[in-house]
């Protein structure tokens, strides 16, 4: 179950993933301390996406950690814009039209049938072996991918052949996600 945020936690985690890849862009470190409201002093797992325009630029995440949700989003913000390793890293200037999300994570449950798979309601994380790939729930509505689909996408990023699916040693995890972005909290 996820940890409902109130707007302010919602406006703070913003904030926070804004002034890290602030920080990572020109070359300086910062931590967010530890004056935050109890929620986000709490471990978690989550995800920083940035977009410039329409256009992917970063994303990346912890789906799990026993660190303060608030370091992990400092922490994976500044990753997102300059280690992804899909993207060049982010520049200074791009800060400036970027669009940033956060998605804070629920704990995974492991499910056993792709009809366990709730499209706009549940990530899913497959693991097969060393290959792991993991789709955020709003990957699904972004693209209108049903459960086939959203799950053959994530066997894909995972880099284990469509073949492979039905191995009994491949793990299937769901997972629910609060996302926030600037365009909603924000305003």
């Amino acid at each position: 179950m996820i940890v409902m945020l109130s707007s302010e936690e919602k406006h703070e985690l913003l904030v926070v993933a804004r002034h890290a890849i602030e920080s990572r862009l020109k070359g300086y470190s910062s931590s967010p301390g530890n004056s935050f409201h109890e929620n986000l002093l709490r471990p978690g797992g989550a995800f920083v996406t940035i977009r410039v325009g329409q256009e992917l630029r970063g994303c990346i995440g912890y789906i799990e950690s026993d660190k303060p949700l608030v370091h992990v989003v400092a922490k994976v913000a500044a990753k997102a814009a300059s280690d992804d390793p899909r993207f060049s890293p982010m520049v200074a200037h791009e800060l400036d039209v970027a669009s940033i999300e956060v998605s804070v994570l629920s704990p995974t449950r492991r499910v056993f049938s792709i009809d366990e798979i709730e499209i706009g309601t549940h990530g899913v994380m497959v693991v097969l072996g060393m290959n792991r790939g993991l789709l955020l729930p709003q990957v699904a509505v972004e693209h209108g991918l049903d459960r086939e689909s959203f799950f053959s996408a994530a066997l894909n990023k995972a880099g284990i052949p469509p073949g492979l699916r039905h191995l009994p040693e491949l793990e299937m995890y769901v997972f629910e996600a609060e996302v926030l972005s600037e365009s909603n909290v924000l305003q």
